[in-house]
């Protein structure tokens, strides 16, 4: 497979992959757990909280921002970390609860 081939098959499955993940999670992870190949893509929202904060601190540094545009922007990079951050304890107990149901079923 050429490396251009290569290179957009993998952007599409993981852009794949993170549609179902934020749509359909545990269908998706599901499939992840059939699948262990996928699973570098479950740490894509804890590298987005990792983006997050140096933008925040490169923003920080960058501007000087007073009064209500500071309180604003601080609301919007706040509820970003939270929600990038409680989507992804979300995925880890979807994605535990997946391999003890599947070890629990090889037990048997």
């Amino acid at each position: 497979m050429r490396k251009r081939a290569f290179i957009i098959f993998t952007l599409y499955l993981w852009g794949r992959v993170l549609y179902g993940l934020i749509f359909h999670p545990y269908r998706t992870l599901r499939e992840i757990n059939r699948h262990p190949i996928l699973a570098p893509v479950l740490l894509t929202p804890f590298f987005s909280l990792i983006v997050l904060f140096f933008m925040g601190r490169i923003g920080a540094f960058l501007l000087d921002i007073h009064g209500v545009h500071r309180q604003l922007l601080a609301i919007i990079l706040s509820s970003g970390l939270l929600s990038i951050a409680f989507w992804q304890v979300l995925l880890f107990y979807f994605l535990i609860t997946l391999i003890s149901a599947k070890r629990k079923e090889d037990y048997r």
